[in-house]
């Protein structure tokens, strides 16, 4: 069992990454990650998707705990089977600027969109969520809340535990 909980950040990841390669060296063959983050840094995020995807581990289950929303859905995804509890919460938006720029360039807007696009490309092919329906979401600027049996009917999970 391993957790990805509060904030992600290169040192989740790098502490995420080493305990699964742990476990992989011991010929684990299935490992349950549990959820319960609000998202966080974008690269650790993706970083945690291309490991759990990528593991060698035959089945690697998701279950969200608590809260899954923005980036780390994008790692929720990367699990071969995907659950959440009862109450848990899953909440898609844009991503978020943290910096505090002194000027927006024409070049960083590009960037934000590519990097956006790469977040809503794994959405889109995880899952049956419709293309217009999340572009109109990271366009608002607002949280949507998936309810869970909407995050079912989509196949961002198989059931509610």
């Amino acid at each position: 069992m391993l957790e990805i909980k509060g904030y992600i950040t290169k040192a989740t990841f790098d502490l995420f990454s080493s305990q699964l390669r742990h476990l992989t060296a011991q010929g684990t063959e299935e490992v349950t990650i549990y959820f319960n983050s609000p998202g966080g840094d974008v690269q650790p995020s993706l970083l945690l998707y291309e490991t759990i995807k990528n593991s060698r581990v035959d089945t690697i289950i998701g279950v969200i705990d608590g809260e899954c929303s923005s980036s780390a859905i994008v790692s929720f995804l990367a699990c071969k089977k995907r659950y959440a509890t009862k109450h848990s919460n899953i909440y898609l938006h844009a991503i978020e600027i943290k910096k505090k720029l002194p000027l927006i360039t024409a070049e960083y807007l590009q960037e934000r969109r590519a990097i956006q696009n790469e977040l809503n490309g794994i959405i889109l092919e995880k899952t049956t969520f419709p293309k217009n329906k999340l572009e109109g979401i990271t366009n608002s600027g607002e949280d949507y809340k998936l309810f869970l049996s909407e995050a079912m009917s989509y196949g961002f999970i198989e059931s509610i535990l």
